[in-house]
């Protein structure tokens, strides 16, 4: 991901409060700002910037079909600027978790417990487990294992976390987490 301005970082600051009133945003900026100036564009070009060729209801029809399509502009725009927003507070969230245990404290990340043992190790531990007791066969903890493994690579392909990350050991861990914290399963992933 691209570093981001200082204008940039305070755009997307205001995001924040702009992103929960979704259907204003949509409205100004799609309807509004994108849909308005198309229709008295279109409709100057068709009547040939003449008066005479000019009529309310031809106008309304292409005022309320560019309105429409404003909407759809409008939610395109806020899509692509949302993911990126969204992208950048993961970033933020990320750099305070790698504080975090560089404080060697405990980072806590979506579904996943991160933490450094005594070695240097980094463990990596479920914080749900969706088995039940009776549902708990050697096949269902694999599946199970491999869905935090799963995640923590998710977390892995941000460049920040992978120069972190270094050569550093980490065990994927599978614990009981209903009051027991029980060890149910292990994997040890060493970087060359």
């Amino acid at each position: 991901m691209k570093e981001t301005s200082k204008k940039e970082e305070a755009y997307y600051k205001k995001w924040e409060i702009t992103r929960e009133r979704k259907w204003l945003y949509l409205l100004v900026n799609g309807s509004v700002y994108w849909g308005l100036p198309m229709t008295i564009g279109l409709f100057l070009v068709q009547t040939n910037f003449s008066i005479e060729n000019m009529h309310l209801a031809s106008f309304l029809k292409l005022l309320a079909l560019f309105m429409a399509v404003g909407l759809a502009e409008g939610w395109r725009q806020f899509k692509r600027i949302d993911a990126i927003y969204v992208s950048l507070m993961d970033k933020q969230e990320i750099d305070k978790g790698m504080a975090a245990l560089r404080l060697g404290e405990k980072w806590n990340y979506e579904n996943l417990s991160i933490f450094k043992d005594a070695d240097q190790t980094l463990t990596i531990q479920n914080q749900l487990l969706w088995l039940e007791d009776d549902d708990r066969d050697v096949e269902k903890l694999k599946e199970t294992l491999n869905v935090v493994y799963e995640d923590y690579q998710r977390l892995e392909k941000h460049v920040n976390f992978e120069q972190f990350m270094g050569n550093q050991k980490v065990k994927i861990q599978l614990v009981d987490n209903s009051g027991k914290e029980n060890l149910l399963m292990e994997k040890l992933i060493v970087k060359d």
